[in-house]
C-alpha cells in the first residue's frame, strides 16, 4: 500500500522537475520568496549547481532515484537554494527513503518564510509520509547504538521510526556482543523489542574468573617420576636410532640384499621414529609438570628460622621467581595459563 501512495504523487513531482530542468537558469526562475538570493554566492558554483539540478531532474525522470539524490545533494551543497532542497525531498520520496524525505522536507520548511507558496504542499507530504512509518520501542540491558539494515538509526534504550516492510534491527554496545532481530512491521503500528546483550569474553574476564581459584600444584615426586620416564624414553630412542642407522649401513654395504634384510632395516627405522615421538611428547609433558610443581612448598622455612637466618637464604626464597600455571576449563577444551610468580 505504501508504494501506491508514493506513486500517486509522482506525476506532479515529475512534471515540476522536468519544467524546472528545461533551461540552465531553471532554479533561478523557480525561486519563490525566501529562496537564497544571488548576492554573496559564487557565480561558478551557482552555474554548476544549476547543471547538477538539471541532471538530477533527468535522473528522476528515468526513475534513477539514487543518482538523482547524489546530484541534488551536491547541487544544494554548492547553492543553498530551497528549490533544490524541495527537489531533493522529492527524490528521497521516490527512492522510498521515507525518513530522509521527511527530514529534507522539514529542512525546507525551516528555511522558507510562512508566505512561501509551497509550504502547504510540503506539510501535506510530511503528514502523508509520517503515515508510512512505524515506531519501534527498543529496550536493552546496556546503552548502545541501533542500526536498521546496517545504517545507524538512533540510540537505545529509546524508540526509532522505520518505514513499513521487513527490516533487520541490530544493537551494538561497547563490551557486548551485537544482537540482531529481523521483523516485518506495518505502517502506523508500534512494536516493542527487548535485547539482552551478552558481555564479550576478554582476557580480563578470564583473569577475573581465575582470581578466586588456587593454582594447581603438583608435588616434586610427580615431576621426578615424569622426568625419569622421559630420560628413559630418550635413552631408548637413542639406542633404537643407533641400531636403525647401523642396520641401514649394513644393508647398504652388502653387495647382495634380500627382502628380509630390507624389511628388518626398515622395521628398526620405524621403531626409532615411534620412540622419538614418544620421547618428544614426554618431554613436553615434563615441561608442563615442571611448571605445575610446587618447588618451594616443601622446603619453605618457618617464619622464625627465616628471621634468624643471617645468610639471606630465606629472603632469596621469598623473592625468587617460580613458575606458576593454572588450567581453566573452556567450551570444547581447556585454557592453560602459564607464568612466573615472585
Amino acid at each position: 500500500m505504501a508504494p501506491m501512495r508514493i506513486l500517486r504523487i509522482r506525476p506532479l513531482v515529475l512534471s515540476l522537475l522536468v519544467a524546472q530542468a528545461l533551461g540552465a537558469s531553471a532554479p533561478a526562475r523557480a525561486q519563490t520568496e525566501g529562496d537564497a538570493p544571488l548576492e554573496g554566492h559564487d557565480e561558478a558554483a551557482i552555474a554548476e549547481a544549476r547543471e547538477r539540478y538539471a541532471q538530477g531532474a533527468e535522473f528522476f525522470r528515468r526513475e534513477r532515484y539514487s543518482a538523482a539524490i547524489a546530484e541534488l545533494t551536491e547541487a544544494y551543497r554548492l547553492w543553498q537554494n530551497p528549490t533544490i532542497l524541495f527537489a531533493l525531498g522529492q527524490a528521497y520520496e521516490g527512492d522510498a527513503q521515507v525518513q530522509a524525505a521527511i527530514d529534507t522536507y522539514q529542512r525546507y520548511l525551516d528555511t522558507t518564510p510562512e508566505t512561501d507558496g509551497r509550504r502547504a504542499d510540503v506539510e501535506s507530504r510530511i503528514r502523508l509520509l509520517n503515515g508510512l512509518l512505524a515506531t519501534v520501542q527498543i529496550q536493552t540491558n546496556a546503552p548502545g547504538t541501533v542500526f536498521v539494515n546496517g545504517q545507524e538509526a538512533g540510540t537505545t534504550p529509546g524508540s526509532i521510526r522505520v518505514p513499513t516492510g521487513r527490516h533487520q534491527i541490530e544493537v551494538r554496545a561497547e563490551g557486548y556482543r551485537p544482537e540482531r532481530r529481523t521483523l516485518t512491521i506495518a505502517a502506523g503500528t508500534e512494536t516493542q523489542l527487548t535485547f539482552t546483550l551478552r558481555e564479550e569474553e576478554t582476557r580480563t574476564e578470564i583473569i577475573r574468573v581465575t582470581e578466586g581459584r588456587a593454582p594447581i600444584r603438583l608435588p616434586r615426586p610427580v615431576f621426578l617420576a615424569t622426568a625419569g620416564v622421559t630420560v628413559a624414553a630418550v635413552g631408548a630412542w637413542a639406542g633404537l636410532g643407533g641400531t636403525a642407522v647401523r642396520r641401514a649401513n649394513q644393508y647398504n654395504a652388502q653387495p647382495v640384499r634380500s627382502d628380509t634384510e630390507r624389511r628388518e632395516a626398515r622395521a628398526w627405522g620405524r621403531r626409532a621414529d615411534v620412540m622419538m615421538g614418544l620421547a618428544g611428547g614426554l618431554a613436553i609433558g615434563t615441561l608442563v609438570v615442571g611448571l605445575l610443581t610446587d618447588w618451594d612448598g616443601e622446603d619453605e622455612p618457618a617464619s622464625g628460622a627465616a628471621e634468624g637466618d643471617g645468610d639471606g637464604d630465606g629472603a632469596a626464597g621469598a623473592t625468587g621467581a617460580t613458575p606458576e600455571a593454572n588450567v581453566l576449563p573452556q567450551r570444547g577444551g581447556a585454557l592453560l595459563l602459564l607464568g612466573w610468580r615472585r
